[in-house]
C-alpha cells in the first residue's frame, strides 16, 4: 500500500523537482508516519525494477556567479504509468492542461533520453538560483551538448525561446564547452520551423518519424 501511495505522489509530481520530504508527506496522508528515508529506499527499489528513471541535474561550467541546483527531477520510466497510477483517461487529461503538460514533458524527456542515450550520450535538467530552467540538456559522447525546452502548446515559444538563449548567453562558459549543437523548442503542436534567433521548433511527432 505505501509503495503504492508513493508511486501515485510521483506520478502527481511528475517532471517536477519534489523532495523526499514532500512524497514523503504525501504518502503520510493517511495519518501513519512515513520518513524521508524509507522514500529513498522504495524509489530506489522502483529504479532498479526500471519502473523509475530520475534525470539528474546538469553539472556545468559556468561564466555567471550563478549557483546551480542539483536536485533530480522525477520520471517514471513511462509516463502512461503516471496516468495509470492516477486512474486519468484521455479525456481526463485533455481538461487538465497542467497535468498534461507534466505528462508531455515526461514523454519528450523519455524519448530524448533513449536517442542520445543510443549514441553514448546523456541527458539532464538545469536549474540555477536565478529561477532559470531547463528542460533538457544533452550531452554527446564527443561532449558536444543541446538544450531543449518543451511546451505542449504555442503560447509559450517565445519563454522558453529566452530561457535557451539566456543559458547559452548569459550562463554557460562557452570558451570552455563550445556553443550548443543546437536550441530546440519541443511542442505538442506546430510544425516545423526555425526562428530569426536560430532556436528550432519542433513537434514531437516529428522526432519519432
Amino acid at each position: 500500500m505505501r509503495m503504492r501511495r508513493l508511486i501515485e505522489s510521483v506520478a502527481r509530481n511528475l517532471a517536477s523537482e519534489a523532495t523526499l520530504a514532500t512524497l514523503a508527506a504525501d504518502v503520510s496522508g493517511d495519518g501513519a508516519a512515513f520518513d524521508p528515508k524509507t522514500a529513498r529506499t522504495y524509489l530506489d527499489a522502483l529504479t532498479t525494477v526500471f519502473g523509475l528513471d530520475e534525470l539528474p541535474a546538469w553539472s556545468v561550467a559556468l561564466r555567471s556567479k550563478s549557483r546551480l541546483r542539483t536536485s533530480t527531477k522525477l520520471h517514471l520510466a513511462d509516463p502512461a504509468l503516471a496516468c495509470a497510477a492516477l486512474g486519468v483517461s484521455a479525456e481526463r487529461l485533455a481538461q487538465d492542461p497542467q497535468f498534461f503538460g507534466q505528462v508531455f514533458e515526461s514523454m519528450v524527456t523519455r524519448d530524448m533520453r533513449a536517442m542520445v542515450e543510443a549514441r553514448f550520450g546523456a541527458a539532464y535538467h538545469y536549474r540555477d538560483n536565478t529561477g532559470l530552467e531547463i528542460d533538457l540538456i544533452l550531452e554527446y559522447e564527443d561532449r558536444r551538448w543541446a538544450a531543449i525546452e518543451v511546451k505542449l502548446g504555442s503560447s509559450r515559444i517565445p519563454e522558453a525561446e529566452r530561457a535557451l538563449l539566456t543559458l547559452r548567453d548569459s550562463r554557460v562558459d562557452l570558451q570552455r564547452l563550445g556553443h550548443p549543437a543546437f536550441l530546440a523548442v519541443v511542442t505538442g503542436t506546430e510544425y516545423a520551423y526555425t526562428l530569426p534567433s536560430g532556436v528550432h521548433v519542433v513537434p514531437l511527432s516529428a522526432l519519432a518519424t
